[in-house]
């Protein structure tokens, strides 16, 4: 549920000692169908907090700050700083379509993309939305990661609910397939601050792979 003001959280990591974060519009972990308004700069604080910490666990999460902007024809671009990191620049892009009518809305796109050929995920992504009345939007897809860096396991699909509730609160719940960096269960809720400042808190289990601790993440999103 970004919709031009929700900028939240992941996926593109480093995978040993540190993780690398590049974020397009997102919902709790996963990419959403949501693009950034055309000619608004979106800039974003991710901040992570291990819990339950496994040494056998190599990765956690580095503060990331994002900046992504709003392009002409259904367009967003982005760039992140993830600190600490041994290749701390990453970039995404993605393109999408609103939902019309009966047609859901459509997105396609790539995160955590390095300079370096093991310094990124590399996530290329599809997913399809559909809004139903009170009951909030259903997101489903698939991505595809690069191997180089979360090795085999580099496939698998994306499943979220988001809802809003009034002007100011919303929640979703997102889920990746994966055996890999890239796989995790986020739940979370946001609150609009003011017209352009949102706050989110949310919490990400790692079900299916032993490569992540849990993680508190708190994030703050200004749009201008």
């Amino acid at each position: 549920m970004k919709r031009a003001f929700w900028g939240l959280a992941t996926a593109a990591l480093t995978l040993w000692g540190t993780a690398a974060v590049a974020t397009p519009s997102t919902n709790i972990w996963n990419p959403s169908t949501d693009i950034q308004a055309k000619g608004v700069y979106h800039v974003g604080v991710d901040t992570y907090f291990s819990v339950a910490k496994n040494v056998s666990k190599p990765v956690n999460f580095p503060i990331d700050l994002g900046l992504t902007y709003g392009l002409p024809y259904g367009f967003e671009i982005g760039i992140d700083l993830v600190e600490p990191a041994a290749n701390p620049v990453l970039f995404n892009a993605k393109w999408g379509l609103p939902e019309h009518d009966q047609w859901p809305a459509v997105a396609v796109g790539i995160m955590g993309v390095g300079i370096h050929r093991a310094s990124g995920t590399n996530q290329v992504y599809g997913l399809l939305s559909k809004t139903f009345g009170n009951y909030g939007r259903l997101t489903a897809g698939g991505y595809f990661a690069n191997p180089n860096l979360v090795g085999n396991d580099n496939v698998g699909g994306i499943v979220a609910w988001d809802k809003s509730f009034g002007p100011k609160w919303w929640a979703s719940i997102d889920y990746a397939t994966g055996r890999n960096a890239c796989g995790g269960l986020g739940i979370g809720a946001a609150y609009k601050l003011a017209p352009n400042v949102g706050v989110i808190a949310g919490y990400t289990f790692f079900p299916d792979n032993a490569v992540a601790n849990d993680t508190v993440t708190l994030q703050f999103d200004l749009d201008f």
